[in-house]
């Protein structure tokens, strides 16, 4: 929230319940605050020819490795496995809250005019910014990078 509040960008915070022996998925914390699908985004950490990225997709979506390659002018991209979110050590993956500043890859089907939701980096926290303030803060690329879930 810290880069939210020196930006001096527009932006609200939703609790919802959380438990820490049963983690939630982003899907079932849309549900719970009653926000469309296409509105609440993931952060999915990623490798594109070996070079750790981000990339942000609607919650029904999955990650196009392929596009998401493209989009960053790599070859090869896949998607991180578990292991290599425990060495963040964060409960909940922020694309405005990373420790260090990587290339991040915003799905390019974005509601441009609207507010999407995004994890805050913490459990049980939810930000809701503007689509387009979390493009210019994350310093990203606008790409169609989402695809159905196979």
């Amino acid at each position: 929230m810290r880069i939210l509040r020196r930006s001096r960008a527009t932006f609200r915070t939703h609790s919802y319940s959380h438990d820490p022996s049963r983690p939630k998925s982003r899907k079932a914390i849309a549900e719970e605050l009653g926000v469309p699908p296409e509105r609440m985004l993931k952060a999915v950490i990623v490798y594109v020819d070996g070079n750790v990225a981000v990339a942000v997709v609607p919650v029904a979506s999955e990650v196009d490795v392929d596009a998401l390659a493209r989009a960053l002018g790599g070859r090869r991209a896949r998607v991180a496995g578990l292991s290599d979110l425990r060495l963040l050590g964060q409960d909940a993956v922020s694309p405005l809250g990373l420790p260090l500043r990587v290339p991040t890859v915003v799905d390019a089907a974005g509601p441009p005019g609207a507010t999407v939701y995004v994890a805050s980096g913490r459990s049980g926290l939810e930000l809701e910014v503007s689509w387009s303030d979390l493009v210019r803060l994350t310093r990203a690329v606008a790409a169609p990078i989402a695809r159905a879930p196979s």
